[in-house]
């Protein structure tokens, strides 16, 4: 059974299943929504997608899988919470590992435990990390890989705090916070000049969105925007 298919109904997630090509609902709350594919599971929550993993899939049927969730046009933030993983499938390795630009919405792990250089690959798929203190990455322990910048916060509840992250990111600009990550991601490859040429470009683009209107505006009025994604 695959999922091929997403789109919304009356306010249900509706989904199209290859092997019958029937439709399938997934009850939507007045807060959030829960939406099933194959194998993972989506809950959406003030526009960040909260995916819960206990087992990691081989990196074929992650991304498959993603792209069901990244073409939601009502997340504009994917949080990953791998804190309760217990298995880790396929060959996970620099090579399986899509870049973090090539998902083109911010994302967003949390992580505990003892994890190896398979969940190591996994990890750098993503744009903010957070992981307990106690945690181990490659061997090395979390406070180690936090001082050197390979993640961005230490928390006694990840999950919460990653939450606390995705919201905000969640809260701004969607067009916004990609073409940030698009700035930062493939400026790091370029030298400063023209890396800073790079991001005015992007900011150029950004000035014909409604949104950039809606944030001008919002401040001049004093009030919180309401951005909308266009």
């Amino acid at each position: 059974m695959k999922l091929i298919g997403f789109h919304r109904v009356n306010g249900y997630g509706v989904g199209k299943l290859a092997h019958s090509g029937s439709i399938m609902r997934r009850y939507r709350g007045d807060c959030n929504s829960l939406y099933h594919g194959a194998m993972l599971a989506y809950e959406l929550r003030d526009r960040v997608a909260i995916v819960r993993l206990r087992t990691i899939p081989e990196p074929g049927t992650w991304f498959q899988e993603l792209d069901v969730i990244l073409d939601d046009d009502g997340a504009w933030c994917l949080l990953v919470d791998a804190t309760a993983v217990t298995e880790l499938h396929g060959a996970w390795d620099d090579r399986a590992i899509g870049t973090a630009l090539e998902w083109r919405k911010p994302s967003v792990l949390a992580f505990a435990g003892d994890r190896d250089h398979r969940f190591d690959a996994f990890h750098d798929g993503f744009d903010i990390t957070v992981a307990s203190p106690q945690a181990k990455l490659n061997g090395l322990d979390a406070v180690s890989w936090r001082q050197a910048g390979k993640i961005f916060a230490l928390a006694e509840d990840p999950f919460t705090e990653a939450l606390r992250l995705a919201t905000v990111v969640a809260s701004r600009a969607p067009h916004a916070t990609q073409l940030a990550k698009e700035a930062i991601w493939r400026g790091m490859e370029m030298p400063l000049q023209q890396a800073l040429r790079f991001e005015t470009d992007l900011t150029l683009l950004l000035q014909t969105t409604k949104d950039r209107a809606e944030g001008v505006a919002a401040f001049i009025e004093k009030r919180q925007p309401n951005f909308t994604g266009s």
